[in-house]
């Protein structure tokens, strides 16, 4: 499932907004990372409300479907490749930057939700 929705992502960003910047992994890897942090934080004790096997099930089945590091690494790659350093470069810091927001919006959206 993850996987086909980061499909899905990838179809619409392209088809939306073209291809000179691939937005569908980084939309998928920021979902992913924000879903990521909502999980953990939901399945983190004392207050865990998510038992161990389901957090295993989303974070490493569906999770680890819909997130696409190596894509975005193939597209960072093909990018320095074609001499588009610039857009390289912002996608690893986007990429990176979008991350880890993301991850922190999940943690702190499970403490708002869950305590």
């Amino acid at each position: 499932m993850g996987a086909l929705s980061r499909y899905a992502i990838s179809h619409w960003s392209y088809t939306w907004l073209g291809k000179a910047f691939p937005v569908g992994p980084l939309a998928a890897n920021v979902l992913a990372c924000f879903l990521l942090g909502l999980v953990m934080q939901t399945a983190a004790p004392p207050t865990a409300t998510l038992s161990p096997w389901l957090r295993n099930v989303i974070a490493i089945g569906f999770l680890g479907g819909l997130s696409t590091f190596s894509t975005v690494c193939f597209d960072t790659y093909d990018q320095f490749q074609e001499g588009q350093i610039f857009l390289a470069m912002a996608n690893i810091l986007i990429s990176l930057a979008a991350g880890l927001f993301s991850i922190w919006l999940g943690v702190a959206t499970a403490k708002s939700l869950f305590g």
